[in-house]
């Protein structure tokens, strides 16, 4: 049996996708990245982000550009109620049966 290298797809720069986020959060616009926060009922928080841009970066570098941009707006109270940040493209999203207005 051959071994093989798993490719990796083009690097993202995460800094500038945090950037990018952290820009939005704090001015919503139209069309994406769509920031979605869900309530829980003991008062935490989940975060889903649906962006095209995700296509190519791993699950955990989303979420940690998810909780970075997230950083630069909250209080360390805030973030620490946070108990899941997941991006997904709109097509993963879709698929998930995350629908949004």
């Amino acid at each position: 049996m051959a071994m093989k290298t798993l490719k990796a797809g083009p690097a993202k720069d995460l800094r500038r996708l945090t950037a990018e986020l952290a820009r939005e959060w704090r001015n919503p616009g139209e069309g994406e990245p769509i920031i979605i926060p869900e309530e829980t009922d003991r008062g935490y928080r989940r975060w889903y982000v649906i962006w095209t841009e995700w296509e190519g970066v791993g699950g955990d570098d989303r979420g940690t550009v998810i909780m970075d941009a997230y950083r630069t707006l909250a209080s360390v109270e805030d973030i620490m109620k946070v108990t899941y940040a997941v991006g997904l493209t709109p097509a993963e999203a879709g698929h998930m049966g995350i629908e949004y207005e």
